[in-house]
């Protein structure tokens, strides 16, 4: 079916023989996208609005319609001319045709894909362009949806999800599981991992790179006189979450736990988004003054002066709680009038008390070969003091990015599934 300047009738082999502009055939399979567009449906009419040449209708086997602008499709091309074969990343240079642009005429082929031609007068002109019916169909847009996050408390304890460290490690469709998981509840144990130094960087890599800090790409969880944080001393640490004074926080964080040999030590957790939750529905002031009051958050050293402004509750713009950032032990000060200080205190100290609450945070102790994984702009973490000297303990830590985590559930999928 074909329309607008020429109504004809074409095919592929006729496009690719007629085009003086290039050879369609040489264009990119899959629109310069690696994602497996599918349908069942088939493009059956293809026709310009009358309000608006710019705007093209498509009708579908199905009865779906959709609506496409012509610049968006213009810049869409994937022919070798637009977007680099083999990077898949456009060369189009998006300034070379009019804000005008319409089609001078189209046609859906015979195997069901759109066939464009724009005008050959000004630059780019004469150019053809060719649009998968099923990349079509999803509006060239890949699902970027990961699983969504599922709040817990105390009750998670009997049902913590544990995976095998070998199977992670081999095997891909348990990888697949366990970062799905990972994404749901914000908290894992990778279990039978061995006891030693370096594995818990095999498991973070798995997943993409290591994120580097000050205290390094692996970092030794263990008590040393002349501590510069107060989790390498052997006093109790209270709930937190993992460097709030950076500009970005770690998205996921790795313990290995090497040794545990010591009296008390006992790992603590809790959903910091079940907290935040809960506030926001047993106390929306207190809840609105933690998302609109930026705290002063600062780590430093001798070599080092991080500081970040921040609320302590982060928002999405339609209002989901995006990320927390709680850490009292490098919590400076609210930067809000003195005058609202007090209402701040008061807001900061219902969040401070409902992560004590036993019924939203759990407890347990971790063995050797065990690897806590978790969600450091969600999940607080913290420990029981220890009895230095008492024996060993020993955990070995490392960053991931939120970002390599999604990242790698995505391909994951296109290859499975």
């Amino acid at each position: 079916m074909a329309g607008h300047a020429q109504p004809v009738y074409e095919n592929a082999a006729k496009n690719a023989a007629e085009n003086t502009v290039e050879n369609i055939s040489e264009m990119p399979h899959g629109m310069g996208d690696l994602y497996p567009y599918s349908t069942d449906h088939r493009l059956v009419h293809v026709a310009m609005a009358e309000t608006d040449a710019q705007l093209l209708h498509l009708e579908w086997s199905d009865g779906h319609r959709q609506t496409l602008h012509a610049i968006w499709l213009r810049e869409q091309c994937a022919c070798v001319q637009c977007r680099h074969p083999a990077s898949l990343e456009r060369i189009l240079d998006q300034t070379g045709y009019s804000l005008d642009i319409t089609p001078s005429h189209w046609s859906i082929l015979e195997n069901g894909d759109l066939r464009l031609t724009w005008p050959s007068d000004g630059p780019g002109g004469g150019h053809v362009s060719l649009y998968q019916a099923a990349w079509l169909r999803h509006g060239g847009r890949p699902p970027l949806d990961v699983p969504s996050p599922m709040t817990w408390g105390a009750a998670l304890a009997e049902g913590l999800p544990r995976f095998d460290f070998g199977s992670v490690m081999a095997r891909e469709d348990a990888l697949l599981e366990w970062l799905e998981t990972l994404r749901q509840t914000g908290l894992t144990y990778v279990e039978n991992a061995p006891a030693a130094e370096g594995i818990v960087a095999n498991l973070a890599r798995r997943i993409g790179t290591l994120r580097e800090t000050n205290f390094g790409g692996l970092f030794e969880v263990v008590a040393v006189p002349g501590a510069i944080s107060n989790a390498y001393t052997a006093e109790e640490l209270p709930l937190h979450v993992d460097l709030p004074a950076r500009e970005y926080q770690p998205g996921f964080q790795f313990l290995h736990c090497l040794a545990n040999e010591t009296q008390g030590g006992n790992s603590l957790y809790c959903d910091g988004l079940a907290v935040a939750e809960k506030l926001r529905t047993e106390d929306a002031a207190a809840f609105r003054a933690l998302t609109e009051t930026p705290i002063i958050f600062r780590y430093h050293d001798e070599d080092t002066d991080y500081q970040m402004r921040a609320p302590l509750i982060g928002l999405e713009q339609d209002g989901t709680v995006r990320e927390i950032r709680f850490n009292p032990a490098i919590m400076t000060v609210a930067d809000c009038p003195a005058a609202a200080y007090r209402e701040f205190q008061r807001a900061y100290r219902c969040f401070l008390t409902l992560t004590r609450d036993p019924g939203l945070r759990l407890e347990r102790r971790m063995t050797a070969g065990e690897i806590a994984v978790f969600d450091n702009r969600r999940v607080l973490h913290g420990r029981r003091a220890f009895t230095a000297g008492g024996g060993r303990r020993h955990l070995q830590g490392a960053y991931v990015e939120l970002e390599d985590v999604n990242s790698k559930i995505r391909v994951l999928r296109r290859h499975l599934r």
